[in-house]
């Protein structure tokens, strides 16, 4: 099995994560392309509840022990709960002025395209 694949499916056995992207980054860094080395992770989980960000590194890399010994190397990690996660997805962008039809607030002017 495929590195990636093992990360992945480790963490969704332990964690039972409600949204989990594992993307495998290796390419970015030294050696060849191909390697499975360095993966940046975004795990969504509330078994992450009560648990400080360090705490929450610290038990994934603990799951992923055997998979260091087997040649990854770093991992860049986003450990939240669902709350947090939503409440970081809460910032949206403003509305179009040209698409609102009531705003309390005054609205960025947004950039028209012109044809021709």
């Amino acid at each position: 099995m495929k590195l990636q694949r093992q990360v992945e499916s480790i963490l969704r056995e332990l964690l039972h994560p409600i949204y989990l992207k594992v993307e495998n980054e290796s390419q970015l860094h030294a050696g060849p392309s191909d390697r499975e080395t360095h993966f940046n992770i975004v795990i969504v989980s509330n078994r992450f509840q009560g648990m400080n960000s360090v705490e929450r590194h610290r038990y994934v890399y603990e799951s992923l022990k055997d998979e260091f010994q087997r040649g990854l190397h770093a991992l860049t990690l986003q450990t939240v709960t669902e709350e947090q996660w939503v409440d970081s997805r809460a910032i949206e962008s403003p509305p179009c002025h040209h698409k609102a039809s009531t705003q309390s607030t005054p609205s960025f002017e947004c950039a028209r395209i012109k044809e021709g």
